[in-house]
């Protein structure tokens, strides 16, 4: 019995390897470490099934604990909801039918070794559900972002659009810089604004530096 939660142990401590970093690992190991000492000592069973002992309150600190680490919120009910829901994965009731036939010394090896593997379960769920919501923000930001520079971006093609209108009155002479001061130096802000967005090659270039030599 204890080798089939050491086989789930060892398989979540490898996911968390996968998912977690330094400091969480050994934060997990920390808490999951002391619930499971913390089990086996008080000598009980702490199997979420209709027949068994109660959850200890190692596990359930356990499991606060845990969600601290990744920035849950987590309920003293909530807490004994993922612990019953964990154990029922690999928890059978003909564990706590023999403890009067093996006696508690068996109950106290198992009661760490299902500790071991609810905490590394349920550790291992927080920090996939902690990188499901980080790569959800990071995709938000980076939509925002796309969705800003696409703004900026159509703001300067309606700028551009107007360039050539605004500026041929000045270039030809209808406009003076001097009767037109504010709207000339509108204009060049606006120009300014767009020319990364304006090819080399394109005439409104020529056309600013023809703008720009009038106020000299």
């Amino acid at each position: 019995m204890v080798k089939k939660y050491t086989i789930v142990t060892k398989g979540k401590k490898a996911e968390a390897t996968q998912l977690m970093n330094t400091e969480q690992i050994r934060a997990c190991s920390v808490a999951i470490h002391a619930a499971a000492a913390a089990s086996a000592t008080a000598g009980f069973i702490p199997i979420p099934v209709a027949d068994a002992l109660p959850i200890s309150a190692a596990q359930l600190t356990m499991v606060l604990v845990l969600g601290k680490v990744f920035n849950q919120k987590v309920t003293e009910s909530a807490a004994k909801g993922m612990i019953a829901a964990t154990a029922s994965t690999f928890v059978g009731r003909n564990i706590v039918k023999l403890i009067p036939v093996l006696g508690w010394g068996i109950s106290s090896a198992v009661a760490a070794g299902v500790t071991e593997a609810v905490g590394w379960t349920i550790a291992v769920d927080f920090a996939r559900q902690a990188k499901s919501k980080w790569e959800q923000e990071d995709t938000l930001n980076d939509d925002g972002g796309k969705e800003a520079r696409s703004a900026a971006e159509d703001e300067s093609a309606q700028i551009v659009d107007n360039l050539e209108e605004r500026l041929k009155p000045f270039i030809d002479g209808r406009k003076k810089v001097s009767t037109n001061k504010a709207e000339y130096e509108e204009l060049i802000k606006d120009f300014e604004k767009v020319l990364d967005y304006i090819d080399e090659k394109n005439p409104l270039r020529k056309m600013y530096d023809d703008l720009c030599l009038l106020d000299l």
